[in-house]
């Protein structure tokens, strides 16, 4: 492409020279810029495949023995991100399922076991941000735990006022050791595109008891990867979520 361009000086264009080298160069960057995509693509596709393949063995993350290549694996992924504007894109609405977290708390290992999340269910997150809303659900041997919430775009002039300041409710942390609120801050330009500040309104356990959130139920959400069926994401405590699109609805 240099040397198309360094073939333009000197030539008065009466031949249709510089129209054709014109031409050679535009569909030389083309074929390369199509080509660079290709690759990247491939290069995601593969990432993706060996990221479901090593947590499948995981227990959602429970086994650690395999979170430094499991974390290796999300944070190349992160740099190959396919959707740079993820709140408004149709994609990130819908259920999702958790494959994997460092979160101790969203497994529930420290909690009674009656009250832990069974293995053999999943547990889902339901997200529309057009519509502000989210809901968690898990099963547990008692029933289903859901938790609803708020949710909206988040301003840098907000992260502290959405930290996650619910250290203990209802069981849910119990035994959990966890980093405080506030441990990981997104600083990327953009923060309304890509990560949402939740206010959790109501806690209903076992299907049957509803308990309003107390004004502390907040947190942030960050969204740093998301295409048709993948998504990966932080929160203000350091944790990380590897979740896997289930269905564009609330699917139970």
């Amino acid at each position: 492409a240099l040397d198309a361009l360094d073939a333009l000086d000197g030539i008065d264009g009466t031949d249709g020279t510089v129209v054709s080298l014109v031409s050679q160069l535009g569909i030389a960057l083309g074929a390369a810029a199509f080509i660079a995509t290709a690759v990247l693509s491939q290069r995601r596709e593969a990432l993706k495949k060996d990221l479901l393949q090593i947590i499948r063995t995981t227990k959602r993350g429970a086994d650690e023995s395999k979170n430094a290549e499991v974390k290796r694996l999300f944070m190349e992924l992160e740099t190959l991100n396919p959707t740079s504007e993820p709140l408004s894109s149709d994609q990130l609405r819908g259920d999702w399922e958790l494959l994997w977290t460092t979160s101790p708390a969203i497994l529930g290992l420290g909690r009674p076991g009656f009250f832990q999340p069974l293995q053999d269910q999943p547990i889902l997150q339901f997200l529309d941000p057009q519509e502000g809303v989210a809901r968690n659900l898990e099963f547990t041997a008692l029933g289903r735990n859901t938790v609803d919430a708020s949710i909206a775009p988040l301003g840098p002039d907000q992260r502290e006022a959405f930290v996650s300041r619910l250290d203990d409710f209802l069981l849910f942390k119990q035994g959990a050791e966890e980093n405080p609120g506030g441990s990981y801050l997104p600083q990327v330009d953009g923060l309304e595109k890509t990560t949402v500040g939740v206010r959790f309104k109501v806690f209903t356990l076992f299907g049957l008891l509803p308990i309003p959130a107390p004004a502390s139920a907040t947190g942030i959400l960050q969204v740093t990867y998301l295409d048709n069926d993948l998504r990966l994401s932080r929160g203000d405590r350091g944790n990380l979520f590897v979740l896997k699109k289930v269905s564009s609805e609330m699917s139970a």
